[in-house]
């Protein structure tokens, strides 16, 4: 008997041995094999997303030397653009060096081909753009690079997609080697049910681990992917309306320029011709300055001077800006001092006029009727000048308040396609008001208005000087000397679709000079009823205008014209 127990004992303590020796060699199979399944998955995906953003930092150079007009900056993209390649190349030979499936070789050898042809149309457009060729040879060029890329992005998308379904295999793999583990655990475990539920509550509580850091690891991903996708749409969209915005003022500076040289032009008409070149030639101005202030920002490189200013000398010079433009508009418009206001204050007057400059042009564009108010106080407890732009406008919910700080974004999508603007004059004035010591706080409603609150440090005032009137600044007008052109006389109605004023005007005057008859039509509905009502010998349409583009108007008015569909 006692032989039969230690016999027992020692076959008891044998199993237990041997089911806790299997469980932990089972347990670390498990473990071990899913941690290498892992970490090659892993690898593989970020070796996939290098190449990917290779890829489109490649296209990004390529359309910075689009734009760029300099040839030293140009050859500087130009290195830029060659260098990109070199993290595409490593990552692929690391992805190459790991241990790979059928599904991943095809995709390689896929990846492999269509590279070859990606790369010499890569830089094919680069050396157009280095040789200074025609612009639309260098556009076509881009736009051909552009879609041999997508394939190659869409091999990569497959790649990480298919990782992600070797991780669900994995999960699967170490869920089944867990199963094995059990059974062979409740099996022997009749004699031993404590310690195997222990194991098993070990194994499991792992193998959850392991499972929750691939979940974790792969919403991160997911998560990097969705943010990466929707900055690109951002800029791309960014990009889109910056183009429309500055073919505007360079079309009004040309055409007027050239309008003025006509011989029909009275003295009033040419320098009326005059200040609208000027006027076009800053908002480009402006337009170009923001650009270049968010890159500075951006890379924390913004100089902010702080200097004796008088804020009245400011706020005139911005009065003198807006006003005219408020009163064509039908608004009422007044700049409101809240006394005492010291006589100069210690801020950059550039940066702050910008800001200012900025608010009053973002609320003229949205205030369709109703007032633009500017109030200034000064804070004495804290030193601070305040300024507050209030307009009576289109207003904003609270979370288009949330987005339109941030660069490339405006409050909505519809707002760019109605009102136009770069996105950009509101997300500068956030981050400017901060750079002069303050901040810019917003308060807003649908359908009522706004109030964009500026606050800056006014730095060290000399208390006993305050100020308790604005002085008036007239501006002179200039007198140039042109010469006169003359032009061939034509007959005939035209119509004119076009959504921008000075464009309408500068056209009028050239078809004047052509000794035609013009009508307008601000956006493409309005030129369908016009065309369909009366007939015209030409029409011209503009492409981008709010309600209904130029292409939608014509094949609207094709399709009222042509009702048969088979006859168009």
């Amino acid at each position: 008997m006692k032989y039969s127990v230690q016999i027992g004992f020692g076959v008891v303590i044998l199993l237990i041995m041997l089911l806790v020796g299997m469980s932990v060699y089972q347990t670390h199979v498990a473990k071990s094999t899913v941690t290498s399944l892992v970490e090659i998955s892993n690898a593989k995906i970020e070796y996939a997303n290098t190449m990917r953003d290779s890829i489109r930092q490649r296209q990004e150079s390529l359309l910075a030397m689009f734009t760029m007009e300099d040839p030293f900056e140009r050859d500087q993209e130009l290195m830029r653009f060659y260098n990109y390649t070199k993290p595409y190349r490593d990552a692929r030979d690391k992805l190459l060096a790991l241990p790979m499936v059928s599904n991943e070789k095809d995709i390689h050898k896929s990846l492999s081909q269509q590279a070859r042809l990606a790369q010499p149309l890569h830089e094919e457009a680069a050396e157009l753009m280095q040789t200074n060729a025609p612009r639309l040879d260098m556009k076509q060029a881009i736009n051909i690079a552009n879609e041999s890329r997508t394939p190659l992005m869409d091999n990569l998308d497959k790649l990480v997609l298919l990782q992600k379904k070797y991780g669900q295999e994995t999960l699967i793999q170490s869920g089944s080697l867990f199963d094995k583990s059990l059974w062979l655990t409740l099996f022997i475990g009749v004699v031993v049910m404590g310690l195997a539920v222990v194991i098993a509550a070990i194994v499991s509580r792992s193998v959850y681990q392991t499972k929750r850091k691939l979940l974790e690891k792969n919403t991160e991903l997911a998560n990097a992917y969705e943010k990466a996708e929707l900055a690109t749409r951002s800029k791309s969209q960014f990009l889109a309306n910056m183009s429309h915005e500055i073919r505007t003022p360079i079309t009004a500076i040309i055409g007027f320029a050239e309008t003025s040289l006509f011989s029909s032009q009275t003295q009033q008409m040419r320098q009326n011709a005059i200040h609208t070149i000027i006027s076009s030639g800053k908002h480009l101005l402006n337009i170009i300055n923001d650009i270049l202030d968010l890159s500075k920002i951006e890379a924390n490189k913004l100089e902010v001077e702080r200097i004796p200013v008088s804020p009245f000398t400011v706020l005139g010079e911005v009065e003198q800006f807006i006003k005219p433009q408020a009163i064509d508009k039908g608004l009422a418009f007044g700049v409101n001092y809240i006394y005492p206001i010291p006589e100069t204050v210690q801020t950059d007057p550039l940066r702050l006029k910008q800001v200012l400059l900025n608010l009053c042009s973002n609320a003229l564009k949205f205030t369709e009727q109703g007032h633009l108010l500017i109030n200034v106080s000064y804070q004495a407890v804290d030193s601070n000048l305040v300024i507050d732009v209030v307009d009576s406008g289109i207003g904003m919910s609270d979370e288009q308040i949330d987005k339109i700080c941030k660069p490339f974004v405006q409050a909505d999508h519809s707002i760019s396609r109605r009102y136009g603007g770069t996105g950009l004059g509101l997300s500068l004035s956030c981050k400017m008001a901060k750079a002069l010591g303050g901040e810019m706080t917003i308060q807003s409603r649908l359908d009522e208005g706004s109030c964009f609150k500026v606050i800056v440090d006014a730095g060290k005032v000399d208390r006993t000087t305050f100020i308790y009137s604005a002085e008036q600044l007239p501006a002179p007008d200039a007198e140039i000397d042109i010469n006169p052109i003359t032009t061939t006389l034509l007959s005939g109605k035209v119509l004119l679709a076009e959504d921008n004023e000075l464009n309408q005007q500068l056209l009028a005057i050239y078809l004047a000079e052509l000794n035609v008859e013009v009508s307008f039509a601000n956006n493409g509905k309005i030129a369908i009823e016009k065309a369909l009502a009366e007939n015209y010998d030409l029409i011209l349409m503009d492409i981008q205008m709010p309600v209904m583009s130029g292409l939608e108007a014509v094949l609207n008015c094709v399709s009222r014209a042509i009702p048969n569909p088979s006859l168009r």
